[in-house]
């Protein structure tokens, strides 16, 4: 048996508090700026930036979450998108997240659970919404659902990863059904003897006013002369007795 020394075993124990400092979040890992400030970006050059991130900091994390839950961030500073995210429940006020800092897989996997309404199971429903592994039951779910890998919900997460997570996200919110569809409104009933404004009118002149037919003519026309031809619209009366007359023929 080979006994172990103190010289040999604090540089042991200070390795081994240095890994559960680092799996728990209390070391942060250090992060280059980056060449182009994410801020300054529009939605689509964003999520561009995002797949060349090597980490997601918190304040890129809470914006690309109100994209996919939005389609959009009108957010101008960290303070704005964690008032709304926590407003809507999909972030925990007892966080208290620096936005510099790296988001962890277990965050990332808690608040993609609200947005796509992943409930899951009896753990999920009472430890989680008490707090207790609230991030580590999501990240579960998630894993199950296959829109995240398998791995730590400690870990930190990639630029690839983040894309990659959400674009899943985007696609099990259309398979379910999460996104809402327009409603057409009709618009309100019309009062007693009013068309409605909705009804289908004819597109032609002819159908929209009904002919109108002529009225019957009053006026009596004047009794046709001898030899002479009656219009073809005349109207045959009989002559007068009294305008008629038989000239005797010559013998």
């Amino acid at each position: 048996m080979v006994l172990l020394n103190r010289l040999t075993l604090i540089p042991l124990a200070a390795a081994l508090a240095a890994s559960v400092l680092l799996m728990s979040g209390c070391v942060q890992p250090h992060r280059d700026p980056p060449s182009v400030d994410p801020s300054t970006l529009g939605d689509i050059e964003f999520q561009s930036y995002l797949a060349t991130a090597p980490l997601i900091t918190v304040d890129e994390a809470f914006r690309a979450i109100l994209i996919l839950a939005d389609g959009e961030d009108t957010c101008k500073t960290f303070e704005e998108r964690r008032e709304k995210l926590e407003s809507r429940g999909i972030a925990r006020p007892g966080w208290k997240l620096n936005p510099e800092a790296i988001i962890d897989r277990g965050t990332l996997a808690y608040m993609t659970c609200k947005i796509c309404r992943i409930y899951g199971g009896v753990d999920m429903l009472v430890f989680g919404n008490l707090g207790v592994g609230d991030r580590r039951y999501a990240m579960r779910e998630l894993i199950y659902e296959k829109i995240m890998d398998e791995g730590s919900a400690y870990w930190y997460v990639r630029g690839d990863e983040i894309v990659a997570v959400l674009a899943k996200a985007d696609e099990f919110m259309r398979r379910t059904k999460v996104y809402e569809s327009t409603v057409n409104e009709l618009p309100p009933e019309p009062e007693p003897g009013q068309s409605p404004d909705w009804a289908i009118k004819p597109t032609t002149q002819a159908s929209d006013q009904p002919q109108e037919t002529p009225p019957p003519t009053t006026e009596q026309s004047e009794p046709a002369q001898p030899g002479s031809t009656p219009p073809p619209n005349a109207q045959y009366q009989p002559a007068d007795d009294s305008t008629f007359s038989v000239e005797p023929v010559p013998q």
